[in-house]
């Protein structure tokens, strides 16, 4: 890929020159811009900016510098200080990675193949991220191509932890953010508490597609049966399990995360704050006083919390 190198004359102006610690260069080609905040007396210490054409002029009208370790560059405008991820993006935005063991920030609006993520649209409905390593072979990240907005605002990479559980993960505001979890954030589901634990990398391949996704690794999923009844599939470390209700209930129900665990010797459907599903269920609903509530299964194997089938189980 060909690029014109520019040196603003602030750099070149013998009178001026001295005032400067970085240097900076701009290569431009016909997709966007470089910019090189170059360490006058150590030619090693160089960082890289890349920024889209469009925002070449307003960039180049001031000089960058303040590279040192990983804040980013920095110029003086007024009585301010912004760094040039304010100045560009009007926000707080400090992206960094490392291209060639050199530090990088991209503030274009969507990431090239130069900071190892590549989107490809395989159909009309699917898109494949491809994450570019030093050595090997890139992971694949499969998703909905509605979801592409939301996956590339960030620069995305794939770790390994110590049970050798292959996750996708990126930086947010300094906190690691892992794509499953942000995805079904994003779409309103709540993670499950296994984690990364439950993520499956086949021939380096993710598949986040949300009918994948949502079965796999969303805490609880929600489907109406009928008009009347609800099914609620409950994510577990100790397994998947299922439970219909009236429909009446739902937007009681959905607003709370609900886990499957042992509770002494018994398994219970429940949550920290609101107890046991069950009782939540029918709970302000009936005076009748009781010890507990006889669980019941219908003929598919799911718990029957219907509000007639608790209350006639009732002890």
């Amino acid at each position: 890929m060909s690029f014109k190198t520019i040196i603003p004359d602030r750099y070149t102006d013998e009178t001026r020159i001295d005032r400067y610690k970085y240097i900076n260069v701009y290569k431009v080609n016909q997709h966007y811009v470089k910019l090189l905040v170059v360490d006058k007396y150590d030619k090693k210490n160089e960082h890289t900016i890349l920024i889209e054409k469009d925002d070449y002029e307003k960039v180049s009208e001031h000089h960058w510098g303040g590279t040192k370790g990983q804040r980013p560059p920095c110029t003086r405008i007024g009585k301010k200080s912004p760094t040039i991820g304010q100045y560009v993006g009007n926000s707080n935005l400090r992206i960094c990675g490392k291209v060639k063991g050199k530090t990088l920030w991209d503030l274009r609006k969507n990431q090239y193949s130069e900071t190892g993520n590549v989107y490809t649209s395989i159909c009309k409905d699917t898109m494949k991220l491809e994450i570019y390593r030093r050595n090997g072979a890139p992971y694949l990240v499969i998703f909905d191509k509605e979801d592409y907005l939301l996956i590339s605002k960030f620069i995305w990479r794939v770790e390994k932890d110590s049970n050798n559980t292959y996750s996708v993960v990126t930086l947010d505001n300094n906190k690691q953010l892992s794509m499953h979890c942000y995805l079904l954030k994003s779409h309103g589901q709540k993670p499950g508490n296994k984690g990364c634990r439950g993520i499956e990398c086949k021939d380096n391949m993710f598949d986040f597609r949300k009918g994948i996704l949502f079965k796999k690794h969303a805490l609880n999923i929600y489907s109406f049966i009928d008009d009347d009844t609800v099914e609620l599939t409950i994510n577990s470390v100790h397994g998947i399990i299922k439970i219909i209700f009236d429909s009446k209930e739902y937007e009681n129900v959905s607003g709370i995360s609900w886990i499957y665990k042992r509770h002494g010797s018994i398994w219970t459907i429940s949550n920290y704050k609101h107890g046991y599903l069950k009782r939540f269920i029918i709970l302000g609903k009936t005076e009748k006083k009781f010890r507990y509530i006889i669980e019941k299964k219908d003929e598919s194997g799911r718990f029957d919390f219907r509000k007639k089938t608790l209350l006639d189980c009732l002890k």
